[in-house]
């Protein structure tokens, strides 16, 4: 430990369980939020982000299902906390008050019959602000979302995407939190509107000192923001490191093809390649390396071993048998 943790995911496996199939959503999985920092969390849709974004609010029910791991919080005012041992009663005082989170999809996370002022204050209340005191807030928490105050006492409908992502981030500003969980703050939302999102965030870590996990598919939009990088696939992490690390000298075989299949506007001559298959069916177990039959790479024991993080150089992880061969520079 390094002494500089706030959030620290330890050995995660959450899986879906029903009568009929379980579905290992999230496999042994370990990732540190350090204190000021943007993590960026990266994947293709159904690798498991979104369900790894739940358990640092502790968010996990049925037929969701803690197969093991644990979390550890170490910004609250008695030291470090086990969040996952949490009572009830502690655990509302940590949600919103510690950390906070913008869940994935503007359009639908706001209550369509509440107007804004209400949805904002409504956390505050619950976290023992008195109205007159949550609503002397409400102001200055629509200004550091970079929204005009004027819209507290519109309805959702009234709002554009990119509105209604900013009171969706003033919410989550509400209780003063040291940490939000960004589960694709974008999504939806226009690649202007997107950059402005970004730079928002970017600027309430620099200037509240702000850690946020920023969770998203587009490797892009996380380079253009992130300090450091955790590459997710079928559940796993399988890459990690600082954002320059990941974008410029990928190690991880599925990183490297990732960033082979965005646009670059350093050269007309560059080719865009797909990634061939598809990820696998997390209802089945996964034998040797999840990527394997996508890898251009893979020899035998990928498919037959299972490969851990390893270091690549100084922090910069991969699970790769074959890392390397790759460049975005």
């Amino acid at each position: 430990m390094s002494g500089n943790e706030l959030l620290e995911v330890k050995d995660l496996s959450i899986s879906y369980v029903t009568r009929d199939e379980r579905i290992d959503a999230v496999r042994n999985v370990s990732l540190t939020l350090e204190k000021g920092s943007i993590h960026g969390l990266v994947g293709e849709s159904g690798c498991g982000k979104s369900t790894l974004a739940t358990i640092f609010l502790n968010l996990i029910y049925p037929p969701a299902r803690l197969v093991g791991g644990s979390l550890r919080y170490f910004g609250g005012p008695s030291g470090e906390i086990s969040v996952l041992e949490l009572k009830a009663p502690e655990l509302r005082r940590y949600r919103w008050k510690e950390v906070s989170m913008i869940f994935q999809g503007s359009m639908n996370s706001l209550n369509p019959v509440m107007r804004v002022y209400e949805q904002i204050i409504d956390a505050m209340i619950d976290h023992d602000y008195t109205f007159e005191e949550a609503m002397l807030r409400v102001d200055t928490l629509l200004e550091l979302a970079g929204i005009s105050k004027r819209v507290k006492n519109l309805y959702p409908h009234e709002l554009s995407g990119g509105m209604k992502q900013r009171v969706n981030i003033a919410i989550a500003l509400a209780c003063e939190p040291k940490a939000i969980i960004a589960d694709e703050p974008t999504t939806a939302l226009d690649v202007v509107v997107q950059s402005q999102i970004t730079r928002k965030l970017e600027s309430l870590r620099r200037d509240l000192g702000l850690s946020i996990l920023f969770i998203s598919h587009d490797i892009s939009l996380v380079g253009a923001i992130a300090d450091k990088i955790s590459v997710m696939y079928a559940g796993k992490i399988v890459e990690v490191g600082k954002a320059e690390e990941i974008l410029n000298t990928p190690a991880h075989q599925y990183t490297i093809a990732l960033l082979a299949s965005i646009p670059t506007l350093k050269s007309v001559e560059s080719r865009i390649s797909g990634i061939p298959g598809h990820p696998p069916r997390l209802n089945t177990p996964i034998t040797g390396c999840a990527f394997a039959d996508r890898c251009s790479k893979a020899q035998n024991r990928c498919r037959t071993e299972n490969p851990e993080l390893e270091s690549i150089s100084g922090d910069h992880f991969a699970a790769c048998f074959f890392p390397g061969g790759g460049s975005n520079s």
